[in-house]
C-alpha cells in the first residue's frame, strides 16, 4: 500500500505529533523545540523488520500512516498485536530494563511514523515526555485487558466482527494467518467465520 499522505510536509507531521503530545500534557514552545531535536520522521517500506527478537529496543514509534505487526517469540510464536494510524509501537520493557526483546516488529504496508530515539535517556531527562509514554503504556494495557475480557465473553466470530468495525485497515491488509494468530484460532476456523459473515451478512 503506498503512503496516502506523501504530499504532506514533514512540518505538518511534526505538528500532528505535537497535537498527540498535547492530548496528555501542555508543552511550551521551548519544550517542543527540545522534543523536535530528539525525533525524526521515518518512511519504512512494507515487509521491513524494525525490531528483531534478542535486540534491545531503543526507539519509540508513533505510527502516522500504515499497518505493522508485533510478533511474540517465546515458547510459542504468535501475533501479539497490530499497530496502525496513531498507535504507539515500542517494547518498553526492553527499553527501560535494557534486556533483549521477546518481540519482533514488522511493517505490513508502507509505513510512516515518528521515531523518538535514545528513548530511555530522553524520558529520564524530560518529565513531560515520560508522562506521555506512561499514558500510552496505560492505553496499551487497557487495550490488552479489554481484549482478554472479550475472549471470556464473546465468541471468535463476535470478536472478529467487532475488530472489522474498529480496525478495518488491519483487516484489509494483514494476512489471514496473522489475524488468525492474533485471535488464537486456526486459519481454517477464521476462514469459516469470514465465509459465514459474507454468506449470512453477520
Amino acid at each position: 500500500m503506498p503512503l496516502s499522505q506523501n504530499n504532506i510536509s514533514d512540518n505538518t507531521y511534526l505538528e500532528m505529533f505535537k497535537n498527540m503530545f498535547q492530548i496528555d500534557v501542555d508543552i511550551s514552545n521551548d519544550e517542543w523545540e527540545v522534543i523536535k531535536r530528539n525525533v525524526k520522521i521515518a518512511r519504512i517500506p512494507k515487509n521491513t523488520i524494525v525490531l528483531k527478537p534478542g535486540e534491545i529496543e531503543t526507539v519509540a514509534r508513533f505510527v502516522i500512516n500504515g499497518v505493522a505487526k508485533a510478533t511474540y517469540h517465546g515458547e510459542e510464536i504468535f501475533i501479539d498485536s497490530f499497530m496502525t494510524d496513531y498507535d504507539f509501537m515500542c517494547d518498553t520493557f526492553s527499553v527501560f530494563d535494557e534486556v533483549p526483546s521477546m518481540y519482533s516488529f514488522k511493517t505490513i504496508t508502507d509505513c510512516l511514523w515518528i521515531e523518538i530515539f535514545d528513548l530511555k535517556k530522553f524520558t529520564n531527562e524530560n518529565c513531560k515526555v515520560q508522562k506521555v509514554f506512561l499514558r500510552n503504556i496505560n492505553r496499551y494495557l487497557k487495550k490488552f485487558m479489554d481484549y482478554n475480557k472479550q475472549i471470556r465473553k464473546k465468541t471468535a466470530k463476535e470478536r472478529y466482527i467487532q475488530y472489522c468495525e474498529t480496525h478495518p485497515k488491519v483487516v484489509k491488509y494483514a494476512k489471514v494467518s496473522d489475524i488468525a494468530s492474533y485471535f488464537g484460532v486456526t486459519v481454517q476456523s477464521l476462514s469459516r467465520i469470514r465465509n459465514e459473515i459474507v454468506t449470512n451478512g453477520n
